[in-house]
């Protein structure tokens, strides 16, 4: 697997349900992962995508979506928050510092009860995702991405409650490594 189709398929699926619903940290959830490292990381030149939906807009979406789609509208209505942050850091120092985030983070995930569900270092890069819940549900997820070569460095935070068989069937259609893993 490619770690920069796997960037496009995770930015492609956060703008569609950004365009499905809102988010806010305001209503932040016990899986919200607080963004602002990664956006403070990045000066303006460097970021190339920040998304934060949130709270009325997510209402708004799941509503919208309720006629077409009642499962996508569900699995929406249960959001807290979608983040997600993409940079290019073009000097060795910048993607060191990404680099430091990237562990801190993946530290503090740990010690937050978060799972770590999959996991790929290749030579373009190293992915992680990583979830939060009960047995029941996932109360969120988040995916962390750094590209070797181009120095992209992605973070990617989905709050709120989303049943496992959904998260299931998400993996299975965008073919993402590890959600396989969530099958009984």
């Amino acid at each position: 697997m490619k770690i920069k189709k796997f960037t496009i398929a995770i930015g492609m699926v956060v703008c569609l349900l950004a365009v499905a619903g809102g988010l806010s940290p305001v209503n932040a959830g016990n899986g919200f992962v607080d963004p602002e490292p990664f956006i403070d990381l990045g000066g303006e030149d460097d970021l190339t995508l920040e998304i934060s939906i949130s709270g009325a807009l997510l209402k708004m979406i799941s509503a919208g979506l309720a006629g077409a789609d009642k499962d996508l509208a569900d699995t929406v209505a249960g959001l807290h928050s979608i983040h997600a942050v993409i940079l290019t850091m073009d000097t060795e120092a910048k993607q060191l510092r990404g680099q430091e985030l990237l562990r801190a983070t993946e530290k503090r995930l740990r010690r937050g009860a978060w799972d770590r569900i999959a996991r790929v270092n290749d030579d373009e890069g190293n992915l992680s995702v990583w979830i939060f819940g009960t047995e029941e549900t996932v109360d969120g997820v988040t995916v962390l991405i750094r590209g070797k070569q181009d120095g992209e460095l992605v973070f990617v935070n989905i709050d709120g409650i989303i049943d496992l068989s959904k998260l299931e069937e998400l993996g299975e259609s965008l073919n993402l490594p590890g959600l396989d893993n969530l099958k009984d």
